[in-house]
């Protein structure tokens, strides 16, 4: 389990414990604590690094939650379906949601936020004119929901800190519903055969 941990050291001097990795060794850095890195629960030296890397894992999901926006708008001029036109604007309004957090994020860390998306799962067959039906736009879609969710999931194990809090307790619960949403619709234009 990854944790954050500090022990005064020295005068001014703290070590802190900020994870162990899963091969069973313990990470420990020391520096001097100062605002705003002390506000934040990190240190000066390596704990300005600390707060670097975690702007660049903020702007690294914010780059995919606006691709994700941009996908949303592209998907929205192929559906014409009241319920789904319904289910595609919610998508879109918790990406928009989920950028303007991790934008918040990165400004409060001193950080400039990434300013554009990067490309995001099947991304490029919107864009290539392959998704021309409601059912392929909303498949497409599903399936980058999908891989979003796994890749949010699978990230659990790689992060410390505030990222790590910030991923299970807002990108990954929102991205369950985006991903549940979009399979329901998907279910509706694929129904089961009877037998």
């Amino acid at each position: 389990m990854l944790m954050t941990l500090s022990k005064k050291k020295n005068k001014g001097q703290y070590t802190t414990l900020i994870g162990q990795p899963p091969y069973g060794s313990v990470v420990y850095r020391t520096g001097t604590i100062c605002p705003p890195a002390a506000s934040l629960g990190m240190l000066t030296d390596e704990g300005e690094e600390m707060s670097n890397e975690f702007i660049e894992e903020y702007n690294a999901y914010l780059a995919g939650e606006i691709s994700a926006v941009e996908t949303y708008d592209l998907a929205l001029k192929n559906v014409s379906t009241p319920n789904y036109q319904r289910a595609l604007q919610e998508g879109r309004m918790s990406h928009e949601a989920r950028v303007n957090k991790l934008r918040a994020h990165v400004l409060e860390l001193g950080g400039e936020p990434s300013p554009s998306s990067g490309m995001w799962g099947p991304f490029a067959k919107f864009s290539q004119g392959t998704a021309g039906s409601e059912r392929d736009t909303v498949a497409l879609l599903e399936e980058s929901e999908a891989e979003r969710l796994v890749n949010y999931e699978s990230q659990r194990k790689l992060l410390v800190g505030e990222v790590l809090t910030f991923l299970e307790a807002e990108l990954l619960p929102a991205q369950h519903i985006s991903h549940l949403t979009l399979s329901t619709c998907l279910k509706q234009l694929d129904p089961i055969p009877k037998a």
